[in-house]
């Protein structure tokens, strides 16, 4: 039987280096997901936005929290964006916290491209309600 490899990722964080991680140590915690296109049938779409927010945690307790935004056109008369943004955050910070901190940076990036900024705080919300629930 084979042995698996390990996966790796490489995660763009805002204002200092990527980091990259071996996935199986970094399990994805909390997701969102925004897809859009102006067609039926993806494919055949002139514009398409696909974006997503993920918040990954090492057993030691640091998180990514990190978020991807892709805009894809074939007119030519608009560009193509792609922006990407995310913290580390350290053990036992607040992660809603950098969620919206997250959303923040992305949601200003948005803005400056001309993009639906309220994209950025849907998937925040969706994010924050999917973080693993707290024991009271």
């Amino acid at each position: 039987m084979a042995q698996q490899q390990a996966q790796y990722r490489t995660v763009t964080l805002t204002d200092r280096p990527p980091v990259r991680i071996r996935e199986d140590a970094w399990p994805v915690v909390a997701r969102a997901d925004y897809d859009w296109h102006d067609n039926e049938v993806p494919s055949q779409a002139f514009r398409s936005i696909r974006a997503h927010f993920r918040v990954r945690q090492h057993a030691d307790g640091r998180a990514l929290v990190y978020a991807v935004y892709d805009y894809s056109t074939a007119y030519t008369t608009e560009q193509n964006v792609y922006i990407r943004v995310g913290r580390l955050v350290n053990p036992g910070a607040d992660i809603p916290r950098a969620i919206r901190q997250v959303a923040a940076e992305l949601r200003e990036r948005l803005a400056r491209e001309g993009q639906d900024e309220r994209v950025a705080d849907r998937m925040a919300d969706e994010a924050i309600a999917e973080l693993p629930a707290e024991e009271t």
